[in-house]
């Protein structure tokens, strides 16, 4: 099962907006637990993994910070946007870290593959929350490195790492010789990154030239990955370009492994659109073998956030026809919702087709609510910083949103009963009564004072059921004054039957509590769906 983690960070995985674990965006957090105030069931809703990013957005998408394999993920709430986690234990020292689905130091719940001992730079390894997510840059590596043999290399570790170990050593000057040997120790990694950063350019160049033979190797090491990835974010152009040619027919390959998917997306944040078209050539064949892969889904959701919206097509296409089915995946909905924000107009319009095709199916879906979800909230990046669209383009693409998104809620209207008490719809509903128009609004509130079959009002129904009732809950406190008083005016003369049940004295308090104060000050709290 999903827990959520709530690095807040973001909400959940829908927004999921940057997935941890291996991505390098954050993933979004998840928005659709509900945290009760009452010590008492919760439905802790699933979100995907999130985004290539570390970042987690609220109510986006799963974002993750599981990574797939883990048989218990965890996602990290990906709101909209899915990211995560896993829960093996990271090994650290001489041990090898085993299965790909490792957890990255020691975070476990971050995909991002911001956490080097000292780096946070937003890229996520681990599957994270899925909506939309931000970054989570916790992962830290161990703090201590167990070895159980002695080997003789042990024995001869130099003097000087020793020195760095100790904190003796406070100049990179008196490092040279040795920097291959601290690139691969958690402490000489460490100091290398935070010394890097500030160095003049000559002694850049100086511990370049002696680590870039064994690059190659270090670009998935356990502690050498986080001193490449400062290379791509503060060396110098050469540096960058002699590092990017040796990822040159090898990104799929380094897409995959749980360290060098985190390398790939730095770089992704900081290499000319020379490289990035090198990157998308070589992913192009094998979209979704990295789509399905809980490091190579972050990658994807890197390139969809970073490469200009025309170098991105070569995923677009490839999600032609397939929205349905990638959208109840753990990782595919992370990238549905990054191509949904960062996407042009024509390239998110048939997706926003293929998704209200189906939307029936998604609602209902542990991962594809998360996609739903992000619709509706119709929270696209308009600043997308390399599209340089103007803002006929970005005015366009907000119409075509808001056409769907309305599409949407009406077409769930229909069956506002039987998804509200569905443990993810239920979670949607609330969205559309959240972000729907005022004619929306008072429609569903007209929907829930019908009368049903036996002349009770629809909500009555709704009132104690495990997960409708939360819907009622929530609709209370964000509708207007004139909306709350005319659902409690249908409510009253229910109020005995309501005090019989735990769900109905939960609908009562919150009567009581929204009378007080009106919605402006209401501010959502997570809730935890179990």
């Amino acid at each position: 099962n999903y827990h959520h983690h709530h690095h807040h960070h973001q909400n959940q995985y829908a927004m999921y907006y940057n997935n941890n674990n291996n991505s390098t965006t954050p993933t979004p957090p998840n928005s659709l637990g509900r945290s009760m105030s009452w010590t008492q069931q919760s439905r802790t809703q699933h979100l995907p993994p999130h985004h290539h990013q570390m970042a987690r957005n609220n109510s986006d998408y799963p974002l993750w910070t599981n990574t797939a394999t883990q048989a218990q993920i965890q996602p990290q709430h990906m709101i909209m946007s899915p990211n995560s986690s896993t829960n093996s234990t990271p090994q650290h020292g001489n041990t090898p870290i085993s299965a790909p689905f490792q957890q990255i130091y020691p975070s476990s719940t971050s995909s991002s593959i911001s956490n080097s001992p000292i780096q946070s730079n937003g890229v996520s390894n681990m599957d994270t929350t899925s909506p939309a997510t931000t970054p989570n840059t916790s992962s830290f590596v161990p703090s201590t490195t167990p070895s159980t043999t002695t080997s003789s290399s042990d024995l001869k570790k130099s003097a000087i790492l020793e020195a760095v170990r100790n904190n003796e050593i406070d100049s990179l000057d008196l490092v040279s010789g040795h920097v291959l040997e601290l690139s691969r120790d958690q402490h000489g990694s460490r100091f290398l990154q935070s010394k890097l950063k500030d160095a003049s350019d000559s002694q850049k160049s100086l511990i370049f030239d002696e680590l870039f033979p064994e690059a190659k190797e270090l670009m998935d090491d356990v502690y050498g990955n986080y001193v490449i990835q400062i290379y791509f974010e503060f060396g110098l152009l050469e540096h960058q370009k002699k590092l990017a040619e040796l990822l040159r027919d090898h990104v799929y390959a380094f897409s995959l492994q749980t360290y060098g998917c985190r390398v790939i997306q730095t770089a992704l944040d900081h290499i000319s659109n020379e490289y990035k078209e090198m990157i998308a050539n070589e992913l192009k064949d094998n979209v979704f073998k990295c789509v399905r892969d809980q490091n190579g889904n972050h990658v994807i959701q890197k390139c969809i956030s970073t490469m200009p919206s025309q170098m991105v097509e070569f995923i677009v296409s490839a999600f032609r026809h397939q929205i349905s089915k990638q959208s109840l995946h753990a990782y595919g909905c992370r990238v549905i919702q990054r191509m949904l924000e960062n996407c042009e107009e024509k390239q998110v319009k048939p997706l926003l087709s293929e998704i209200l095709d189906c939307v029936e199916q998604l609602v209902v879906n542990q991962y594809g609510n998360y996609v739903v979800q992000h619709v509706l909230k119709n929270n696209s990046h308009h600043h997308h910083h390399h599209h340089h669209s103007s803002n006929h383009s970005s005015n366009k693409k907000k119409k075509t949103e808001q056409e769907y998104k309305n599409l949407i809620i009406n077409k769930l209207m229909e069956r506002i009963l039987a998804y509200s008490t569905n443990k993810f719809a239920s979670n949607v509903i609330e969205k559309c009564f959240q972000f729907g128009n005022d004619d929306q609004k008072n429609m569903m509130i007209g929907v829930l004072k019908s009368k049903t079959t036996n002349g009770m009002p629809l909500v009555m129904k709704m009132t104690n059921d495990q997960y409708a009732n939360y819907v009622v809950q929530n609709i209370l406190k964000q509708s207007n004054e004139a909306q709350r008083k005319d659902l409690k005016k249908t409510l009253e003369p229910y109020m005995d039957k309501l005090k019989q049940t735990t769900y109905g004295k939960h609908i009562i308090s919150c009567m009581q509590s929204t009378s007080h104060h009106s919605h402006h000050h209401y501010r959502r709290s997570n809730r935890h769906r179990s």
